[in-house]
């Protein structure tokens, strides 16, 4: 397309932190009516929990990044504009084994978001900062039941239909590709659905007759995301944001990656943005036609690795680092379309 996108990004990063209660404890009496209103009926260890995220904020603010506070009131016009640390129910923190010498430790569940931001050095290297400050402070680990989420926006434009119709194909058609970049426990979890499971045992031609249906935004996310005629959020690539709310106001105009799992590796959440943003920056460039040719030229070829799909793509970098990194393989879900002239070659493994 002759306009070029002005893309933008947000990662919501989730994590486990550990702490010493005792630690904490003395600053109970001074919470109240600040981080927590004393008519909230809060256990003490949900109060500890939130003396945690306050302590969290002040150390950024230390290093000059721009945060909401805990009791701050936000606007939904400035609610992406600064760094945000909030609790997230979907993290579990005791999932995993604890070390027997964190007897007595407290844990609390945390997610971190950035403000909006732009695809350039800087954001990254306050990113980077803020991820090398918060080890530097506090016991950090992610588990399973942590994601890291991934926003990409167009400024304040949203994205045209075409544009979306091309990617919801993309990560439709190539979903075994994409699942491999990610462990099992991001494959089928309920926080980040794949994309398939919407049209089960369906071919890539009906798939793509379905998504060329409609011809308004708020259509085309009620085709991807209702799954049983409940409309979810939970998918691997949220849509929802890209709609109207219930009053026909414009939401927040963002695709949301959802299957990467909780890392506070700098250079793991950079690239995953960066791939987020060349697909998403792709199907935009493809056209009306261009994703639609891409893949009847492709899907056909088997379950070749998602390293040859981004070479085909012409993301060449992104291949390149994802070759050195782990690639994972997942059985077919039995939902999962088969092409039978392609089983009976021996080409699509189970």
């Amino acid at each position: 397309m002759d306009v070029p996108l002005n893309l933008t990004f947000g990662v919501e990063m989730e994590m486990v932190i550990r702490y010493d209660p005792k630690r904490y404890r003395p600053y109970l009496k001074s919470g109240e009516g600040v981080f927590w209103e004393a008519s909230q009926k809060l256990s003490t260890s949900a109060k500890l929990n939130n003396l945690v995220r306050a302590d969290i904020i002040q150390v950024l603010r230390t290093i000059g990044v721009p945060v909401h506070g805990i009791s701050d009131r936000r606007t939904k016009e400035d609610r992406y504009s600064k760094w945000t640390v909030q609790y997230d129910s979907s993290i579990a923190p005791h999932t995993d084994a604890l070390r027997p010498e964190w007897a007595g430790s407290a844990y609390t569940e945390v997610e971190i978001t950035t403000p909006i931001l732009f695809f350039v050095p800087q954001a990254f290297l306050q990113l980077f900062e803020v991820i090398n400050v918060l080890e530097q402070n506090f016991s950090i680990f992610t588990n399973e039941t942590c994601g890291t989420h991934v926003h990409i926006g167009n400024g304040t434009k949203g994205f045209p239909v075409t544009a979306v119709k091309n990617f919801v194909l993309l990560v439709t058609a190539f979903e075994r590709q994409f699942n491999s970049l990610h462990p099992s426990h991001r494959i089928n979890n309920k926080y980040c659905q794949p994309p398939g499971r919407v049209w089960p045992h369906v071919e890539p031609d009906f798939v793509a007759a379905a998504i060329e249906e409609p011809e308004e935004m708020d259509d085309l996310v009620l085709e991807v995301n209702v799954v049983h005629n409940v409309i979810e959020r939970d998918h691997a690539y949220n849509l929802n944001n890209l709609g109207h709310d219930n009053e026909g106001k414009w939401l927040s105009q963002t695709i949301e990656f959802r299957q990467h799992e909780g890392t506070f590796n700098p250079l793991a959440i950079m690239q995953w943005t960066r791939l987020c943003l060349e697909l998403v920056n792709g199907c935009y460039d493809s056209g009306e036609l261009g994703m639609f040719d891409f893949v009847q030229d492709h899907v056909y070829s088997g379950n070749f690795p998602v390293t040859d799909l981004f070479n085909k793509l012409s993301l060449d970098d992104s291949a390149q680092y994802y070759r050195g990194t782990k690639i994972y393989e997942h059985p077919r879900a039995e939902w999962q379309w088969r092409d039978p002239l392609a089983t009976a070659r021996g080409i699509l493994c189970n």
